[in-house]
C-alpha cells in the first residue's frame, strides 16, 4: 500500500505529465521518466531513454497538438518505491487523426527517486477496444 505522502507524489507526476502534455512542452515531458524510462505507444517500437523520448515526443508535438486530456485513475497502488497508476483518458488532439480514439486506457509504472520525487519507469496508452 502507497503512503498518503507517496500517492500525493504521484497524483503530482501525473499532474506534471498532463500539463507538459497540453503545454507541448518536450522537456517538461521528458523530466516525468527516469534517464532509461520506456513510452510505448500503440503501433510503434518501445521509445527508452531520454535521448530517444526527447526526439520522440519532440516530434510528436510539432505534429499533432493536444487539446484536452483527462487521465481518470481507476487504481493507483504500490509499495516500497514502485507504483503504478491505470485508469482512462479524454484525449482530443488537433489536427484529428482517423482511427484515434480519444477514449483511452493508460497505465503508468513509476519508481520512487532518492529525493522522493517519483519518475515514470514505463507509460502505455492504447485505444479503448
Amino acid at each position: 500500500m502507497l503512503s498518503s505522502e507517496d500517492r500525493n507524489g504521484v497524483d503530482k507526476l501525473r499532474e506534471k505529465l498532463v500539463a507538459a502534455i497540453i503545454a507541448g512542452d518536450s522537456a517538461a515531458y521528458v523530466d516525468c521518466y527516469e534517464e532509461g524510462g520506456i513510452l510505448m505507444h500503440p503501433g510503434s517500437p518501445p521509445i527508452q531513454g531520454h535521448s530517444a523520448l526527447r526526439e520522440h515526443i519532440a516530434a510528436m508535438f510539432s505534429a499533432v497538438r493536444v487539446t484536452k486530456l483527462v487521465l481518470s485513475p481507476v487504481v493507483v497502488d504500490g509499495s516500497s518505491d514502485l507504483a503504478y497508476d491505470a485508469g482512462m483518458q479524454d484525449l482530443e488532439i488537433a489536427p484529428a487523426i482517423q482511427g484515434f480514439g480519444s477514449r483511452r486506457k493508460y497505465l503508468h509504472v513509476m519508481r520512487k527517486q532518492p529525493n522522493s520525487t517519483w519518475k515514470m519507469v514505463v507509460g502505455t496508452s492504447s485505444d479503448n477496444g
